[in-house]
This record gives structure tokens, sequence and C-alpha cells, in this order.
């Protein structure tokens, strides 16, 4: 027919997907979101995907980043602003559309991201204060870096996974709304885990530059409003979802599949080590904080194995999508944190102790919930690898020379009764953190066999998440059973 179109037709790559694509490179599983980007966008008017939609992600940071360069010296105390006086964290706006334009297409937040970078390096070399001493406050920036990028762009690629889960299919008609309504609330629980976890997470912009501490401005607009942020981007998401899964549904899916690609030795100490700890850093003002936390960080796999390949729990746990295992780890974390909070209460032994005994708790957990993807089918680890211990040296020592730099003044969020008086907020707050340097530790993107355990039928995996066993073909040394032909019925009358 005139017009139709192949169903494996694959759209051509736009010239803003390069960013997502490279960034394949080190997290495979980008170049295959990139693809469902691109087959979704088709569907939308050339000037929306080809214009309007980039133009924003490359013209909003770099608007944010004009008052942000220009903006005065000194520690102005406003609890809630628009604009960016020193890191974006001030500004909801900026993170409610850096967060909905990476739910649309987390190619978009990649997108998004690069051009925050770009342009907050700029206004920061502006300012006096940001960038001075440069090696220190620039690993400051870089930790900022890490958490908008879970924001634009792993938070976007668990909500599309578990939108996509296959086991939703099995609502036939209402498939599209479940997807939906899943998404959305996705979305929402994991913009909140982000928004209660960053304030903690983002000191080291103060603390690692001459700010040399945080200001009510970085703290109070997600202490205070963490939940509005979290259902605004809810909200935004069942927008751009019921665009993307029922208005206009992509015509075809992309044929690219899951990268199966492991990371190396560099990879795992960078995504398994370093990157938690720098992201732990902020928590740091006592050597009992860089024990504890090192510690999680180096005994999470050995414990993951004990409880998960020892007990036989890999397997089952691996049958649930990964973003369904973050959401029910942060919430157990949560849950795990009030009780180390109410029981420890507010320690003298440093300004975050007990909050680091429950982050260090709930990156265990999260983690060991994660690592039921590779724990599935990989060898038994029985204990911390040369190369991680060496690693988690390397990374500890960067994180006390980067702690040196600067000393740490009282201020809002520079303490746990500072910002987290009360056990809830303290322990939410120590659970986002754990489960945002757990997610950030990422294995791979490899999908496995996941055939069913014996007591799933065969005809009931795919609903619980398993892989449905292919039906076993004939045996070639037992000869088929004789066609005879039936028998014809005798006239009537004629039966006996």
């Amino acid at each position: 027919m005139a017009g139709s179109r192949p169903t494996n037709h694959q759209p051509t790559p736009a010239w803003w997907v390069a960013a997502a694509r490279l960034l394949d490179r080190v997290r495979p599983g980008f170049a295959e979101h990139a693809a469902a980007d691109a087959a979704w966008l088709e569907r939308l008017p050339a000037i929306i995907r080809s214009v309007v939609l980039p133009g924003l992600a490359l013209v909003v940071p770099v608007a944010f980043a004009v008052p942000h360069a220009l903006a005065p010296t000194g520690q102005p105390v406003t609890e809630i602003t628009v604009t960016i006086l020193d890191v974006y964290i001030e500004s909801i706006p900026f993170m409610i559309i850096a967060a909905i334009l990476g739910l649309a297409a987390p190619s978009l937040g990649v997108l998004f991201l690069a051009s925050h970078i770009v342009a907050d390096l700029v206004a920061a070399f502006i300012q006096p204060l940001e960038l001075v001493p440069l090696p220190s406050a620039l690993a400051g920036r870089l930790v900022s870096f890490w958490l908008l990028y879970l924001l634009v762009a792993e938070l976007p690629m668990a909500v599309h996974e578990l939108a996509r889960w296959h086991g939703l299919a099995r609502a036939r008609a209402a498939s599209g709304l479940l997807r939906v309504a899943v998404g959305t609330g996705a979305a929402a629980f994991l913009a909140g885990v982000w928004g209660v976890g960053a304030p903690l997470l983002i000191r080291p912009v103060f603390t690692w530059s001459d700010l040399r501490f945080p200001t009510a401005n970085a703290g109070w607009p997600l202490l205070v409003d963490s939940f509005l942020f979290a259902g605004v981007v809810g909200g935004g998401a069942f927008a751009v979802l019921a665009a993307r899964y029922l208005l206009l549904p992509a015509e075809a899916q992309p044929m690219t599949a899951a990268d199966g690609r492991n990371p190396g030795t560099v990879g795992k100490l960078v995504f398994g080590v370093a990157v938690p700890i720098l992201l732990f850093s902020s928590l740091i003002t006592q050597p009992v904080d860089a024990a504890i936390l090192v510690g999680a960080v180096l005994i999470a796999r050995p414990v993951g194995v004990l409880v998960l390949r020892r007990a036989g729990l890999a397997g089952p746990l691996a049958a649930i999508p990964r973003p369904l295992r973050f959401i029910g780890g942060v919430a157990a974390s949560a849950a795990v944190s009030y009780l180390v909070v109410t029981v420890l209460g507010v320690s003298t032994l440093s300004a975050f102790f007990t909050m680091v005994v429950a982050t260090a708790i709930s990156y265990v957990l999260i983690r060991t919930l994660l690592d039921a993807d590779t724990l599935a089918s990989t060898p038994v680890e029985r204990g911390p690898s040369l190369a991680g211990g060496v690693g988690a040296s390397l990374a500890l020592g960067v994180v006390f020379w980067l702690f040196s730099a600067g000393p740490v003044f009282a201020d809002n969020i520079a303490g746990q009764t500072d910002g987290w008086g009360n056990a809830a907020a303290a322990a939410g707050a120590a659970a986002g953190a754990g489960g945002l340097a757990a997610g950030s530790a990422r294995q791979n993107n490899k999908k496995k066999p996941n055939p069913p355990p014996w007591y799933v039928p065969d005809d009931s995996a795919e609903f619980f998440g398993y892989d449905k066993p292919p039906k076993a073909p004939p045996d070639a040394k037992k000869p088929p059973p004789p066609n005879w032909p039936k028998p014809k019925p005798p006239p009537p009358g004629q039966e006996y």
C-alpha cells in the first residue's frame, strides 16, 4: 500500500541523539533507548522533533546560567528561588523542566545535561569563588553533574523500562493505560527519592570550594518542597507517557537489542567503588564516617553474594524488573533507616553520624537487590577483589584530600539538626542518598536467560516476568505416531 511503512523501519538517528549514543560506550543500553526515542519522536511533526525539543534542551540551561553568572557575591537568604545563584538545586523550575524533558526522551535529557555542564562551568568561572581552588572545586561540580545525570537520564530510563515491561502486556486492551499508570507512579516515587537525597549529596559544591558552606538557597527548596517537586514531575510524566504510549505510540519498535557488554576492571572500579564513595563524600566530616561508608561500599558485593546466591534468591529477584527492585529497596531502606535514626538519635561523633550509619545500611540493602541480575549468572565472589580494595583506597585518599581543601562551617545543611530535624526526614534522606549511590553502581544492561522456576507454570512465565520456555522439539529418535485414518461411522440402523 502506498505510504505504508515496513515493520522493521529504523528511523535515522537525529543529530542531537549523538551524545546519548556516545554515552552507550560507558553505559551499555543507551543506544537502545536512543533508538526507542527516535522511533517515537518520528511520530511528531518535524519542527517539534528536530527544532523545538532539542532547542529547549540546549537553551533552557543557558537561560538559567545567565543570571547565575551575574548573581551577586554573598549568601542571600531566600528559601525558594527561581534563579540559580550557586548551584541548580536552588531552582525547582529548572529541575522540573530537566526531569520532564528526560522523561519525554532520555536522549533529550543527555543533551540537556551536556548543555548545562558547559553553561554552568562558564558561569562558575565568572563567579569569584565557585571554582577556587580549581581542582577540588571542579570535583565538587562533577558531583553535581552526576546527580543531574541521575535525574535526567537514569530516572527516565528506569521509568521507560518499567512502562515497557512485557508483563504489562498481559492486560491486553488495558495495557496502554497500565503502562502510563505504572510509569507515572514510578516517576513520582523516583523523583521524590532524588529530591530527598540530592540536598545531602550536593554539599561538595560548597565545601570543596571557596564558597565553603551550603546556603539556605541550596537546601530549603527541596527540603521543604520535595513532595511538591515529586508531584509535579509525576504530573509531567503522566502527560509525556500518555503521549508516548497511548496517543502517539511508535509505529514500529526498534530492532536494537540490549547490549551484552560487561564493564571491565576500570568500569567496575569507577561505577562500583569510586562513584559511590564520591557521592558519599558529602557526609564525611570525621574519619569514622569514611570508615563506615567505604566499608559499606566494599562489603556490598560479598553481602549480596552471601544473601542472594547462597540463599537461592538471585534468580527469583532477577525476574523482577530492576526499577521495581530499586523502589522496593528504597522503601525498605527508609523503614530500616527510621529505626536506626530513632534508636541512635543525634550523635556527637560527627555532624551526620546517625545518617551515615543509615545511609551505609541503605546502600548495602539496595545494592544487594540490584545486583541480583549479575549474581544470577556469574560465579560466586568470596570477597572484595584486590582491585576493589586498591580502588577504594585511592578514592578514599582523594576524598580526604578534597575534604581538607576547606573547612565546613555550620549552616542550614551542615549537619543533621540543620536540615533533617526529625527522624522521618533524616531516614528519608539517608535512604535516598543510599539509593542514589547504589543506583549509580550499575553493572551492565545485559539481557540474560531467565527461565521460570519449577513452581511457575510455563503458560504463566511471561506474566511473572520470566522468559517463556520454547516448545520442545520433536524427539528424532522416537518415531512419530501413526496417522491412521479415522473409521467412518456405520449407517443408521447398523450400529451393531
